[in-house]
């Protein structure tokens, strides 16, 4: 697991340089053009967005089309669901058997029904009542520790 968490951050790091210098490369070309011409081209790009959308826009106000878009899309969130289902039940049993397996926190403190020892087993005196010793901190506020 340690490998991939190498690797992740290595690709991690190497999209940031690739990206600051893609950046940094049209940094340079925005910064010698006029406003002007950013403007305009602003201007161009909202009348293009606009144009997209008022054809869209008088397509799905036909009747069919929306009927068909409706029942697509449901049928898309569907499966998505079921997709989303299916994986969910992957990683519980995937879960479950890295928990049966003894690959858990602690190597081999489960065996899928809880864990194998507590902290009463781990030390005795802890499990007893009573066994507590009064301690003041700095504040003056009482704590009970155990002994």
């Amino acid at each position: 697991m340690i490998i991939v968490d190498i690797l992740l951050g290595v690709v991690f790091i190497a999209s940031v340089a690739v990206f600051w210098y893609r950046v940094s490369l049209r940094g340079q070309e925005l910064a010698a053009a006029s406003n002007t011409l950013v403007e305009t081209r602003l201007r161009q790009d909202f009348a293009r967005i606009r144009a997209l959308g008022s054809e869209v826009l008088t397509f799905y106000r036909n009747e069919h089309v929306r009927e068909a878009t409706k029942y697509f899309g449901g049928k898309l969130l569907y499966r998505l669901h079921i997709f989303l289902l299916r994986l969910d039940n992957k990683i519980v049993s995937w879960l479950k058997s890295v928990r049966g397996n003894g690959n858990g926190i602690n190597g081999s403190a489960s065996n899928g029904n809880g864990p194998k020892y507590s902290w009463q087993d781990v030390n005795p005196a802890l499990a007893r009542k009573g066994d507590v010793k009064k301690t003041e901190d700095i504040r003056g506020s009482n704590h009970t520790l155990p002994l």
